[in-house]
């Protein structure tokens, strides 16, 4: 039950880069693609879930993770201002 929020009005200074374990419940404002699978986990928009967060920090033990995300290491998500 992932509702999407639409972005497109908002500007770069509505942004913020958080530390991953403060990103539950945020909005994304970017697209997250680990690979493998190189299936989008995170969309633009989407709310942030304590499920992600929890998938995010297991790949980060893997040396071999690869993600397409503003933050390669995935400490930090880009998520819209409160």
């Amino acid at each position: 039950n992932s509702q999407i929020y639409f972005l497109g009005g908002l500007n770069n200074d509505m942004f913020e880069l958080v530390d991953l374990k403060y990103a539950n419940i945020r909005i994304a404002a970017e697209s997250i693609v680990p690979y493998p699978p190189g299936i989008p986990v995170t969309i633009k928009g989407e709310r942030i879930s304590s499920q992600t967060i929890e998938y995010y920090t297991s790949l980060r033990k893997n040396d071999e993770f690869k993600v397409n995300a503003i933050d390669l290491s995935l400490n930090k998500i880009l998520v819209v201002k409160q």
